[in-house]
């Protein structure tokens, strides 16, 4: 039997609604959707600076929110909360690029894959999706407690990864020891870059000093027992086709989660920075951090940083001077952040085998430069935070960000309180829905309670 439904059926048919994009280039394209659906019509389609109409008129959209957006009214200049089921249509004259590390659909999904990258598999399971989100080191309340069991548990994890049998030999991996040799991150970018091929092995040196005890005080509220990656490594292997055989073999040989494992290659964070991030429990109780990667995106982020040096100097000196940013420094800091963003695709497509140059050359970051030099209104605004809040999670912890702005974390017993290590956040926050957010932080109150 054949059906067929005419749009004048359509139109009246209980449980579809109609909706319209009007494209900045004068296009408009009409969505039919099933009632229920509004809400993915309005959350993927509308952005800040946007014209939408709704029942009670139209106007500019000044704030995204979970559940809707703000609306600043044409006429009357007041301001609306419109649900996403209430816009009607949508005209696009706001700035469709993200200027800072936002993301669109921030639902961290661990045991899915929506972007089809590993054949539409996940690269993790349902198990290990699961798990808490957090880890806490048994037996540790001192950085003396940790220092004496990670000593202990680096040797298991050597032993599993390199020494003789482990997952690196059987696999003819080259091994790069920062233990034994303070030289050798160094020597694996330099091979990373002449285009060496084959599986690599990092062993860093375990975490100590100052950038420690900063750690624990800042991001996991002086809490030892919070720290899972005293011990730490990375596996990096040539292209993303690697991964899933190489997370097998790890498998077989005897891995075991301590805490949820992050898929950032199908769900990458908002600069475009992708890896997958583990944390491993060893025999003795104690939780290891292992790093999977693509080697094009460790040379990358290297590079990246160098961006975020001139970034931060540029905001330090607006902090330091306490005035409110310039539009030069607000353009120039576009500039560095889409520059990063750029190398991290770059590196993508290097190692998903997509075409395209890594654009590195002088040329093409001045064409770069010359197609980031001006900011749009709606730009502007964002920039100087009156964007929508943004929400994160980092470390088990909530976090926040608006704008220009400095990210805040939340720090049991002290509030919400400034991160000043931009690039780390951008590395290690992952983006969660305010929902999320307030879940986290009802945990911290509950126990404060």
């Amino acid at each position: 039997m054949l059906i067929l439904f005419f749009k004048s059926d359509i139109a009246n048919r209980p449980g579809l609604v109609q909706r319209s994009i009007t494209h900045k280039d004068g296009r408009t394209v009409k969505h039919w959707v099933r009632t229920g659906e509004e809400d993915t019509f309005g959350s993927h389609n509308t952005f800040h600076g946007d014209r939408v109409h709704y029942p009670g008129g139209a106007g500019e959209v000044v704030a995204r929110g979970t559940g809707g957006v703000t609306v600043k009214h044409e006429s009357t200049g007041s301001e609306h909360r419109v649900g996403w089921g209430d816009v009607h249509s949508i005209e696009q004259t706001g700035d469709r690029t993200p200027i800072l590390s936002v993301v669109r659909n921030n639902q961290q999904q661990p045991s899915g894959n929506s972007s089809g990258i590993f054949g539409g598999r996940s690269l993790f399971t349902n198990e290990d999706a699961a798990l808490d989100k957090s880890y806490s080191q048994p037996g540790v309340a001192s950085y003396d407690d940790l220092k004496r069991q990670g000593v202990e548990a680096q040797k298991s994890y050597r032993e599993w990864l390199d020494e003789g049998h482990g997952i690196a030999n059987q696999n003819n991996f080259e091994i790069y020891d920062g233990e034994k040799d303070p030289e050798a991150f160094g020597r694996a970018m330099h091979d990373i870059e002449s285009g060496k091929k084959g599986g690599m092995l990092l062993l860093a040196p375990v975490k100590g000093g100052a950038r420690l005890q900063e750690k624990v005080k800042n991001e996991l509220g002086g809490n030892w027992a919070g720290v899972t990656d005293f011990v730490r490594g990375t596996i990096a292997v040539d292209t993303i086709d690697e991964i899933p055989a190489l997370l097998r073999k790890l498998r077989a040989s005897g891995l075991r989660f301590a805490k949820q494992p992050k898929d950032r290659f199908s769900n990458p964070l908002p600069a475009g920075y992708r890896d997958a991030l583990t944390v491993v429990k060893l025999p003795n109780g104690h939780a290891a951090e292992l790093q999977l990667h693509v080697k094009s995106m460790l040379p990358a982020k290297e590079v990246a940083h160098k961006l975020y040096e001139q970034e931060r100097t540029i905001l330090g000196k607006a902090e330091a001077e306490k005035r409110p940013f310039t539009e030069q420094e607000m353009v120039r800091v576009r500039q560095l952040r889409r520059r990063q963003q750029k190398i991290y695709q770059d590196a993508w497509k290097s190692a998903s085998g997509q075409a395209g140059s890594r654009g590195n050359s002088f040329q093409d970051e001045q064409v770069f430069i010359r197609q980031n030099a001006t900011l749009s209104k709606s730009g502007v605004a964002k920039m100087l935070g009156r964007a929508a809040m943004q929400y994160f999670e980092m470390n088990g912890f909530p976090a926040r960000r608006t704008g220009m702005q400095r990210p805040e974390l939340y720090q049991p017993g002290q509030g919400w309180v400034p991160y000043y290590d931009l690039f780390r956040f951008d590395h290690n926050a992952d983006p969660i829905t305010e929902h999320e957010a307030n879940k986290l932080f009802e945990q911290f109150s509950s126990k404060r309670d």
